[in-house]
């Protein structure tokens, strides 16, 4: 399958050996909620945004910074860095083009092979009304799966939650995933070069705050935010809409 690679008009070297966080477009939009979160309250060791990247497998879309920056417009590809953490998050703030999933896997883990990643840790959702009763067992709303010939230098085992059922983990067709299948796929494929963990949260479309908060005191374990107070982005604001002036509530009674 001929694909079209991730183009970056930036120096990619400073993000060799550090561990490219990559949500997925997928239910509730935890995955980017969880990636923003991570950014904004990493204020100690700060990450960077010091780029993006072009792919014609994502759709097009411009808007205001998350983070409220003057100088910035979000783009549907963003890297972030933390050179003092050895993260990097490519967050995506548009979906892949229905279709395109298994395009855009390829190239992501070609990009990310090219690059010198020492692992790809996924943030995922999926439709937590279609789950099975082993799915509602244990630690509901999470799951983790491992895709390495050994073991990742990032485990989620220390986040305690459940190793995604063997009957769902070989090809992750999980209702509202995204493209979390065809990502899976490619990952096993370049398992001996860039292992990968998968944290997957379980949600419903709605207010996803709740959910965002709780997977990132499990996720924050990981990636060396453990005992972090969480620091919503300024984006944040808006989710609910602006309040109505005091003035105008009065008029409505």
């Amino acid at each position: 399958m001929s694909t079209a690679p991730l183009a970056a008009a930036f120096d990619v070297s400073p993000l060799r050996g550090s561990v490219l966080i990559v949500p997925t477009v997928s239910t509730g939009n935890v995955p980017q909620l969880l990636g923003d979160l991570v950014v904004s309250s990493a204020a100690e060791s700060p990450f960077a945004r010091i780029g993006s990247l072009a792919s014609p497998y994502v759709l097009n879309v411009v808007g205001p910074d998350a983070f409220g920056s003057p100088n910035h417009l979000a783009m549907p590809i963003e890297v972030y860095h933390s050179p003092a953490r050895k993260l990097t998050l490519l967050q995506l703030r548009s979906p892949v083009i229905q279709g395109f999933g298994a395009q855009f896997s390829q190239a992501l883990y070609a990009w990310a092979q090219s690059v010198g990643f020492k692992q790809v840790l996924v943030l995922a959702s999926a439709d937590a009304a279609y789950r099975t009763d082993s799915l509602i067992e244990g630690t509901p709303s999470f799951r983790h799966l491992h895709i390495a010939t050994s073991d990742p230098p990032l485990s989620l085992t220390t986040t305690e939650t459940k190793h995604l059922e063997s009957e769902l983990a070989q090809d992750c067709k999980l209702p509202g995933s995204g493209f979390l299948a065809p990502l899976v796929a490619t990952a096993r494929e370049h398992q001996s070069t860039v292992p990968t963990a998968v944290f997957l949260t379980f949600a419903m479309e709605g207010d996803n705050l709740q959910d965002t908060m709780m997977a990132f005191a499990k996720v924050a374990n990981v990636v060396g935010l453990r005992g972090v107070h969480p620091r919503p982005p300024v984006s944040w604001a808006e989710l609910y809409g602006a309040q109505l002036a005091l003035d105008v509530a009065r008029e409505v009674y």
